[in-house]
């Protein structure tokens, strides 16, 4: 449920806090949804990078089966659902996954039927964590798993999306001078066509456009939004 009670540089804080608890074993999972193209994996993965924590992301579909086996295969590691949203509407695949987010300190994962592959047991202690990236409103979790888990909305109105973009634009790693990105920021919100056309894809398009079209890049940047 989006909340404005909070800036959304204070909840940016806050997840950096709630990814470390994770990190350090502190909590064993995290739900991290809301608004697309914000900066949700890439605060999670400079996190990780400054660890010497084994982490395995999972990104895109996965079928039920699958994240078994790839909870097992990483059951001491960090592991990281990224826009995995299917398993949600997966019945089994929630099931598995709220045994790998629950509090207990011993979490025991299983399934109970017939595999092709032998190595992997049809039950396991799974000693690791897990954050859960998506893209999702918080009223389409599944209630036990986020009962389980630290949970962050970090859905924006538009406002907040260009606060976002203002606080990050210096951080983007493009060897483009800060004024420029300034500029390219502001020309993107004057012809913006939509909400979805303001976020942080879309602004590191349009740097990189500029960087190498900066004489017809107002043109360029109004097809692109148009396309």
């Amino acid at each position: 449920m989006e909340d404005n009670t909070f800036t959304i540089k204070e909840r940016f804080e806050f997840l950096d806090n709630y990814i470390k608890l994770v990190i350090d074993g502190k909590m064993n999972s995290l739900i991290i949804n809301g608004t697309t193209g914000i900066g949700k994996s890439h605060t999670v993965l400079r996190h990780l990078a400054e660890t010497d924590k084994q982490f395995f992301v999972i990104k895109g579909f996965s079928t039920a089966r699958a994240m078994y086996d790839a909870l097992y295969h990483n059951r001491n590691s960090i592991i990281i659902f990224d826009d995995c949203d299917n398993i949600l509407s997966d019945k089994i695949a929630v099931n598995i996954l709220k045994g790998a987010l629950d509090t207990y300190d011993e979490r025991v994962i299983s399934w109970l039927s017939k595999s092709t592959d032998k190595s992997i047991p049809l039950q396991f202690k799974f000693q690791g964590q897990v954050i859960f990236i998506s893209n999702l409103k918080t009223e389409e979790f599944d209630t036990a798993m986020k009962s389980r888990a630290l949970m962050i909305d970090l859905t924006m109105t538009f406002d907040e999306k260009i606060d976002r973009m203002f606080e990050v634009v210096q951080h983007i790693k493009l060897e483009v001078p800060y004024s420029t990105r300034y500029n390219v920021l502001l020309m993107l919100i004057e012809h913006a066509q939509n909400e979805d056309d303001v976020n942080l894809r879309t602004l590191e398009k349009a740097i990189v456009l500029n960087a190498n079209n900066s004489e017809n890049f107002e043109n360029q940047l109004r097809f692109m939004l148009m396309s």
